[in-house]
């Protein structure tokens, strides 16, 4: 796993106040700042917890010649077992609420929010001050800034419906920009910070209504709250209590949650595929007439059951779309796993499941599952 060093390093960057310090660690393992608890050693790891931190930790890298990678709780990623040759910027802290600048807008208030708090955290904050918008975001993992990436959604809600603007830091240049929600151009589980990720979330900003209460259509939620509308304390136990029973919360399991994202299909390829069925499949309307499929129901009709362990790696008891692993297993395992389920499903169904955690070689690119099959 490599040796483990700490070095304090003074930057003399003219650039920089005089006395900056960075504390540097080499040889961390990654399989501890990631939730699915694999993955070898990273070359550097610096921690950040402000604008001007992040500021030196790029430099460090730039000067050096070496990638930076932007980690936050880690709950969306494979690291691979070799590490990563890269300077790891670690962006995660729990929230203080002087944090947040908060402005008032007759019934809205908008949050500036730094880019390295918990997402949890702020929707902890958001219901407990009465600002509606986010709640079924409850026990969502990750940092506010790594939110905005994969427009992260559940239960009918995503974050993109919240963000007026995006503040990054572009890493190559060192120049900071907004970007208005307009420009992100947000999709399923996608924005344009998936492409280019040297522009580094530095801070959200979100608008919200005050009001103690949210209109709630998603069935799952209705189910258990019996009603439409819904305080934000009982929405928000409501939604942790569902997360936590179907092992989705970040302390149940090694897992990164949802590996797949939900294939979203033509209304030709729905209906080819409830013709293959034999019954039609459970759908939810997606945009411009196509139809979102849960993965879950694929992976278990191509014969993957809740529970299934084998060499250490497996599904979650309580959801299939949940990849786990006993905690003694390495990313080849995990890998090698989900691939045999996107295989299977694309085998049967002529459906290419997509992982929605990244998954990371040594050097730092995307990988791909086809590369196990």
């Amino acid at each position: 796993m490599g040796t483990r060093n700490h070095l304090t390093l003074l930057l003399p960057f003219a650039s920089m106040p005089a006395m900056s310090r960075l504390n540097i660690e080499e040889g961390v393992s990654l399989a501890r700042h990631g939730t699915m608890g694999v993955g070898g050693p990273a070359q550097c790891l610096v921690r950040v917890e402000s604008e001007d931190q992040l500021r030196q930790a790029l430099l460090f890298a730039n000067e050096r010649d070496l990638r930076p990678f932007i980690l936050g709780e880690g709950s969306n990623i494979v690291f691979s077992d070799e590490g990563l040759q890269a300077v790891v910027i670690l962006m995660a802290r729990p929230m203080d609420s002087t944090d947040i600048q908060i402005s008032h807008l007759g019934s809205k208030v908008e949050l500036s929010v730094p880019a390295w708090i918990s997402l949890d955290d702020l929707i902890a904050f958001c219901v407990e001050s009465g600002y509606a918008g986010l709640t079924c975001l409850s026990g969502i993992p990750g940092t506010v800034g790594a939110a905005p990436i994969q427009n992260v959604g559940a239960y009918g809600c995503e974050i993109k419906t919240a963000i007026q603007s995006v503040d990054v830091l572009d890493s190559a240049s060192m120049l900071s920009e907004g970007i208005e929600a307009e420009n992100c151009h947000f999709g399923y589980r996608r924005s344009i910070f998936q492409k280019q990720p040297e522009k580094v979330i530095t801070k959200v900003t979100l608008r919200l209504s005050m009001q103690r209460e949210e209109d709630i259509d998603h069935p799952q939620i209705l189910e258990k709250a019996g009603r439409h509308r819904v305080d934000l304390g009982t929405l928000r136990r409501t939604v942790l209590d569902i997360r936590r029973k179907k092992g989705m919360l970040a302390d149940c399991f090694h897992s990164c949650g949802s590996f797949f994202k939900n294939p979203i299909l033509t209304s030709h390829n729905f209906e080819r595929l409830n013709q293959n069925l034999g019954k039609k499949c459970p759908s939810y309307p997606g945009e411009e007439s196509s139809y979102k499929v849960p993965a879950a129901f694929l992976i278990e009709r191509a014969g993957f059951r809740k529970g299934l362990l084998q060499k250490g790696v497996g599904l979650s008891p309580h959801h299939a779309l949940s990849i786990i692993q006993n905690g003694r297993a390495s990313s080849e395992s995990v890998l090698a796993f989900a691939a045999q389920i996107q295989k299977r499903v694309d085998r049967l169904f002529g459906i290419l499941l997509e992982p929605e955690p990244l998954l990371l070689s040594k050097e730092g690119d995307r990988m791909s599952l086809k590369s196990y099959w």
